[in-house]
């Protein structure tokens, strides 16, 4: 059991909960989660009526505008990847992991962005970047944080297409060619967009294919 899972029953909802470092953070599927001394790494827990597909994606929208609105000279760059993580150029610099309580209409968002952290090895090999190299400057972990839960929280533009539109403005590798590894089975064609309901749409040579999970190889 995690803390998150431990405290949801005890504390008052939303809370956060956050970490200088994780020595054993876990991410999509069996994907470890880089957590080293330096970055900004919290869980964020909230209530919401129903399970939302694409509640990723929501998240994902929010701290890209949070960034963009705090950092402008990053923000042409500055792209979201279907369909949980913030890029910068073609570098990772956050990613996010969403799980839904059902019994307790509870959302627990896990948030991971590479800030003031050392660019070690492992994070090398995943071709990430952190948010100081970026801007020049470092950062505040807490106040970025507290930013970034009072706009989540606000969940104003959940029941709306409003953040799959914003996502699609700012999509990375739109129009590119990919390979989609979906466990079972895989696919290729060009990235043409993410629908309504958060699948993302590729365009194949036999037509397009909307795909609900899956790990982007570019």
């Amino acid at each position: 059991m995690t803390e998150v899972e431990r405290l949801k029953t005890h504390v008052n909802i939303p809370f956060c909960v956050s970490a200088d470092v994780q020595t054993s953070g876990s991410g999509r599927g069996t994907n470890n989660w880089l957590s080293p001394k330096g970055g900004l790494w919290f869980s964020l827990c909230l209530h919401y009526d129903h399970t939302v597909p694409s509640f990723a994606l929501y998240v994902g929208a929010q701290i890209h505008q949070v960034l963009t609105r705090l950092f402008p000279k990053i923000s042409s760059e500055l792209k979201i990847k279907w369909t949980n993580d913030i890029y910068w150029k073609d570098q990772k610099l956050a990613g996010i992991l969403c799980k839904y309580y059902s019994a307790e209409n509870l959302y627990s968002i896990g948030i991971g962005i590479n800030t003031n952290n050392s660019l070690d090895s492992s994070l090398q090999a995943i071709n990430a970047i952190n948010l100081k190299k970026c801007i020049g400057a470092p950062i505040s972990n807490t106040n970025l944080k507290q930013i970034l839960c009072r706009s989540i929280i606000n969940l104003q533009e959940l029941g709306t297409a409003e953040y799959i539109s914003y996502c699609n403005l700012h999509l990375y590798g739109a129009g590119k060619h990919v390979k989609v590894d979906m466990g079972n089975s895989t696919i290729s064609g060009s990235i043409h967009q993410i629908n309504p309901d958060g699948a993302l749409s590729i365009k194949t040579e036999n037509g397009t294919q909307d795909i609900y999970s899956g790990s982007l190889q570019f």
